[in-house]
């Protein structure tokens, strides 16, 4: 969540009576189960360095892959790794193979452990939305992919993103505001960083993490429940958007049965 857009479209709103409640209060961010045993992460060797990509292929997260997919073109150092699936998985593979790109691999759909492992083999994240946590929970320094229409990326000059986790990003993972420019990084500047300073990133990471951490957010969730309301009017309907709602619904029930 980006709270600046979601205050910018509350000033928008014509209800003051709302707006007036959602500006004085805060928000939770979505909630992942951590390790507490994450210890900090080093990089030995500069011979070559790993990113990873952990989310699906889809259009509003194609860009984002194929500007990271440029920035490995021009600089054969890095290897990138894209672990996913989605219709958008024969554009990028056509992409790399026009582009007679060797150092980048692509893994599709996999368990939860294997993509641990798989992770742990990695220097770099760079993700959009939860699969930014799943990264920065292992220590892994991550770079915010930004949410772009399906070309975008051609009006880049160079290939962007939204920074680094921890580093002024807030609850944002992957929120874009196409008219702000000033939000979007250079992936290149960004990269650098975290190498030059691989240990301070992978600190600052363990550090951001802890914000998400599902047993210090489960008691905030209950709280909210526990004092919301709702009315319907009749014959009134609400049909949730079920996959990742359930998903993570179903991880804070289970916390909250300890309360």
């Amino acid at each position: 969540m980006n709270e600046e857009n979601l205050y910018n479209s509350i000033q928008c709103s014509k209800n003051s009576q709302i707006c007036e409640k959602l500006k004085t209060s805060y928000i939770i961010p979505l909630p992942i189960s951590l390790n507490k045993n994450v210890k900090l992460r080093n990089l030995y060797s500069l011979d070559r360095i790993k990113i990873i990509w952990v989310g699906r292929f889809v259009d509003f997260k194609i860009s984002s892959i194929i500007m990271m997919i440029n920035f490995i073109k021009e600089n054969p150092k890095y290897f990138f790794t894209l672990v996913g699936y989605g219709n958008y998985k024969r554009k990028i593979e056509r992409y790399i193979k026009f582009n007679n790109i060797k150092n980048i691999k692509i893994i599709g759909k996999s368990s939860p452990e294997e993509i641990n492992n798989i992770i742990k083999e990695n220097h770099i994240g760079y993700c959009m939305g939860t699969s930014v946590l799943e990264t920065a929970k292992l220590g892994l320094p991550t770079l915010i992919a930004p949410m772009l229409p399906s070309n975008s990326y051609k009006k880049f000059k160079e290939p962007v993103c939204l920074g680094i986790f921890g580093e002024n990003s807030g609850y944002n993972l992957g929120e874009t505001v196409l008219k702000d420019n000033m939000s979007l990084k250079k992936i290149k500047t960004c990269v650098e960083n975290i190498v030059n300073n691989y240990e301070y990133y992978s600190r600052l990471t363990l550090k951001k993490i802890q914000q998400f951490d599902i047993e210090l957010i489960a008691p905030k969730y209950y709280l909210v429940i526990k004092n919301s309301s709702m009315k319907l009017q009749k014959n009134e309907k609400i049909f949730p958007k079920v996959p990742i709602i359930k998903y993570f619904l179903k991880r804070i029930y289970i916390k909250l049965l300890r309360y």
